[in-house]
């Protein structure tokens, strides 16, 4: 049987993107659903604030809010696999103190 899925992910908005990316996956990876974990609320905010972008009035993409809301903390290795690197929030958020010490120093 074939493992890959070649039918590509209906189009919709980005409020859908994760339904969307779950239609698409599950059939080819049904675990993967179980294995997303959201950022918090407070870790959201906290990135929102050091990434300075609300200093120069500019809003964070809903895509991306939307992303993190729902495994901003485990993709399920969506892209951690696709695209490499690790995407979780706290490893982000922990480089950043680390930069912010560092300069302190």
């Amino acid at each position: 049987m074939n493992k890959f899925n070649r039918v590509m992910p209906r189009k919709g908005s980005v409020e859908t993107i994760i339904d969307r990316l779950y239609e698409y996956i599950n059939p080819v990876d049904p675990k993967w659903i179980k294995n997303i974990k959201p950022a918090s609320c407070e870790d959201i905010k906290k990135l929102e604030s050091i990434c300075g972008l609300k200093d120069v009035g500019i809003k964070v993409p809903k895509s991306y809010l939307e992303y993190l809301k729902c495994m901003g903390e485990s993709d399920g290795e969506l892209l951690s696999q696709m695209v490499g690197g690790n995407k979780n929030i706290k490893i982000i958020l922990n480089l950043y103190d680390d930069i912010i010490s560092y300069d302190k120093d």
